[in-house]
């Protein structure tokens, strides 16, 4: 009687193996060897596959995944629609897909493959422009900006023209701003964030209005020093009209519609003239650098941080207006999540 061959592929090569091999693992019955297999570690299966064309094709079985998606998701073994579904497609697929998407470590942006370069433009001509090691500017709790995890870009020499109109940002003659990512190992590029208006909604302490003094050396600046504004960024294809927050929609969740926004800011509480809620961490005195200088005329940025928050929807808001409307939480992202997001997301051209 001719025993039953089955093609398997084996060290890159499909071959043809017969179960009349002979051996104590592959004498025993399928069951009974599937069985005995579903106690090893994955890792252990995937080694015994190596050992023979035959333990292949038992380390491969249907009957094997079945049982360890089991032992997994014990949904798996009590429902009987969800176990249809499995065998439907075969069970190592679906339990090394879901297992995967579930359970590996989550893959983090490499700091030391990748440089952030951000370029600062006003009046057709760059005024800052600087590269520097991703390892350097990624930030865990960074106490200036309230303790938040981001993008410290420090030692910057960003003269902004305010003659125009004694504004900051200036409204005449428009910043714009935009964040590169750069992998070293193959030079290939990827836009975090870029804004051609940047500051245009800006928020922060009024300069000049109410508690807020003018700067003595600007008498005649307005606007808003600490400054905030969110920034467009790119880690999908899909771009909203109405915010700078790009996302996806949560599956986890239903119809929930997650997105990351993202916000720079220039100056801090102690960067303001006449502020006395806060005490003057920077400047003369304090052995710490101002993070902004402000001069006639001018603003020179001298450091600018750029924060990631995960905000969840109920469902994808159409305009400004819905975002508090379907708001379900907002929360600050933390180094590693912002690593996480940048890797999976960006887009390396």
């Amino acid at each position: 009687m001719q025993s039953e061959a089955t093609m398997v592929m084996h060290r890159g090569k499909l071959r043809y193996t017969s179960k009349g091999s002979s051996g104590t693992l592959q004498a025993l019955p399928d069951s009974c060897c599937a069985r005995a297999m579903s106690y090893l570690a994955l890792r252990e299966v995937e080694l015994v596959g190596e050992c023979s064309l035959n333990s292949k094709v038992r380390a491969c079985s249907r009957e094997l995944w079945l049982m360890l998606c089991e032992q997994q998701w014990p949904a798996v073994a009590s429902s009987e629609a969800l176990r249809k579904a499995v065998m439907m497609r075969h069970p190592r697929d679906y339990f090394i897909h879901k297992y995967l998407d579930c359970y590996s470590p989550r893959p983090l942006l490499d700091l030391d493959d990748h440089l952030v370069h951000v370029e600062i433009r006003q009046k057709g001509r760059s005024i800052c422009s600087v590269a520097r090691e991703a390892r350097d500017v990624f930030r865990s709790g960074v106490t200036e900006y309230h303790e938040q995890d981001g993008i410290l870009i420090e030692g910057l020499r960003c003269a902004v023209d305010c003659s125009d109109d004694d504004m900051f940002p200036p409204e005449a003659s428009r910043l714009g701003v935009t964040y590169y990512v750069i992998r070293k190992s193959d030079g290939r590029v990827a836009i975090l964030g870029r804004d051609s208006t940047f500051g245009t909604l800006s928020g922060g302490a009024p300069i000049g209005e109410g508690y807020f003094k003018c700067f003595p050396q600007y008498p005649s600046l307005r606007g808003m020093l600490p400054m905030n504004c969110e920034l467009f960024n790119s880690f999908t294809p899909y771009v909203r009209g109405s915010g700078a927050g790009i996302g996806w929609r949560d599956t986890r969740k239903r119809d929930n519609y997650f997105e990351i926004s993202t916000a720079v800011f220039v100056g801090t509480d102690a960067d303001s003239p006449g502020n006395d809620r806060v005490p003057t961490l920077y400047g003369a005195g304090t052995g710490k650098p101002p993070t902004v200088v402000v001069t006639k005329g001018q603003v020179e940025i001298r450091s600018i941080f750029m924060s990631f928050s995960g905000d969840l929807f109920r469902q994808e808001p159409t305009n400004t207006r819905d975002h508090e409307q379907y708001l379900i939480s907002s929360e600050e992202l933390d180094l590693e999540d912002i690593r996480s997001v940048l890797a999976q997301h960006l887009r390396f051209g």
